[in-house]
């Protein structure tokens, strides 16, 4: 592996981790929002094919953002007559008009 691999890598890593902080700054901007839900961020590692097995090759890594829609959100109470919620399991059916 020369400079040029390396540094890619360490580049691969930085990118992951700033798509990490990406997600993480927008939830923190929408914390307050109502009937936001928070994205998080899963990790993989990129490791090429390797003829020895006993030899440890250089890869990378990439970030996923993994949506929570699947977990219970915070239901409260608004004056906005429009504004609904389900409290348990389910989803919305939404339908053009």
């Amino acid at each position: 592996m020369g400079i040029f691999d390396a540094l890619n890598t360490a580049v691969g890593g930085l990118q992951a981790q700033s798509f990490a902080l990406q997600n993480i700054s927008g939830n923190i901007a929408n914390a307050s929002t109502t009937g936001y839900k928070g994205i998080g961020t899963t990790f993989e590692d990129l490791i090429p094919d390797s003829t020895t097995p006993n030899k440890q090759v250089a890869g990378g890594v990439t970030a996923f953002a993994q949506a929570t829609i699947t977990t219970q959100g915070t239901v409260t109470g608004t004056t906005v007559g429009t504004n609904m919620a389900i409290n348990g399991d389910g989803f919305f059916s939404v339908q053009k008009p």
